[in-house]
């Protein structure tokens, strides 16, 4: 099925969201909406509602012209978005409204994106709320206000493959639970790179129990390029515990001086919260920022840090204090550094 049917035509300026919409809600269930190479312009939210269907676009652009409506939203179950790149007009700040989201997942199962490309958002680039088996592959996004890719609500048992993600404005790629709602689990990420972002850190995990990471490049993070954690008030993320993060390479990292958190962190803040079963290996960090107290921290605020093996760091340039922390060396492993 083709767009231009229900009056969608690209490149003409024109608003062209209502024939969109249109369009996708005509689908049978596994159908295919074929976008014509292009631009089009919508002006408010865009819905899959329709399960089994596919958006497909080479050379197709969906632009967003009014930033507080932004978002495409895929909220059908075995739905996939491919070849088909999203954009919005100028932003004037940070959102965080569903709404401002650029490709916000619902609470679906079977969601693929795939080579998808998100070129500015008013707030993530892709945010995967409580999505179930879901698949990011060969995602690129740059020049978020928020996070690259955000992942919360309890999504569960996903991958993100081939990820590139540059330039946002918090962190790269975020796991992120909060307390009182279903912890993120079961989410593995190979092969990313992640660079340039302005604030936050490169990857982290601030609540989730079981999330790997595989195949990492970490360039010129705002702090950490790595953060396992538990935070407390005002965001009372839920506890992190077996979190893997295994070769990885972290070039210039913290590059925000009042933000000291060095190239890798763990760190557990409430009294009442825990990270434990974190496993790192084969970790590479290069010239991190100078001025930073250490390379790599483990840390507490009065929560519990236990079971935190650090395996086959090498680390040249940048601060001379390798490693710093203040919990009971029981809680920690350093191997082969």
């Amino acid at each position: 099925m083709s767009p231009l049917a229900f009056g969608a035509l690209p490149d003409d300026e024109v608003d062209d969201g209502p024939a969109l919409q249109e369009a996708l809600d005509s689908l049978p269930p596994g159908g295919t909406l074929l976008l014509p190479p292009g631009r089009y312009l919508h002006a408010d939210v865009l819905v899959m509602r329709v399960p089994g269907t596919t958006l497909a676009g080479p050379g197709s652009t969906l632009t967003a012209t009014v930033e507080d409506r932004s978002a495409f939203v895929v909220d059908a179950s075995d739905a996939t978005v491919r070849d088909v790149t999203f954009t919005v007009g100028a932003t004037t700040g940070r959102g965080n409204q569903l709404e401002q989201h650029k490709v916000l997942l619902m609470p679906r199962a079977g969601i693929t994106l795939s080579a998808v490309s998100i070129d500015g958002s008013a707030a993530s680039g892709v945010f995967v709320y409580g999505s179930d088996s879901f698949l990011l592959d060969d995602v690129r996004i740059r020049g978020t206000r928020a996070d690259g890719i955000h992942m919360t609500f309890g999504a569960h048992d996903g991958r993100i493959v081939d990820a590139v993600v540059s330039g946002t404005g918090d962190d790269g790629i975020a796991v992120v639970s909060y307390r009182g709602e279903s912890a993120v689990h079961d989410v593995a990420v190979e092969r990313a790179t992640v660079s340039d972002n302005t604030h936050g850190r490169g990857i982290s995990v601030v609540g989730g129990h079981a999330i790997s990471w595989s195949d990492i490049e970490v360039r010129r993070s705002a702090s950490a390029a790595v953060y396992v954690a538990v935070e407390g008030e005002p965001l009372a993320t839920a506890d992190s515990a077996g979190i893997s993060v295994e070769r990885v390479r972290i070039i210039g990292a913290n590059t925000v001086p009042a933000v000291d958190q060095g190239a890798v962190l763990v760190y557990s803040g409430p009294a009442r919260g825990s990270v434990t079963g974190v496993h790192m290996n084969d970790v590479d960090i290069m010239d991190t920022r100078a001025g930073s107290s250490r390379q790599v921290g483990v840390f507490s605020d009065g929560g519990t840090v236990s079971e935190v093996f650090l395996d086959g760091f090498t680390i040249s340039g940048g601060p001379d204090r390798r490693f710093a922390s203040n919990v009971t060396a029981s809680a920690y492993k350093l191997i082969g550094w």
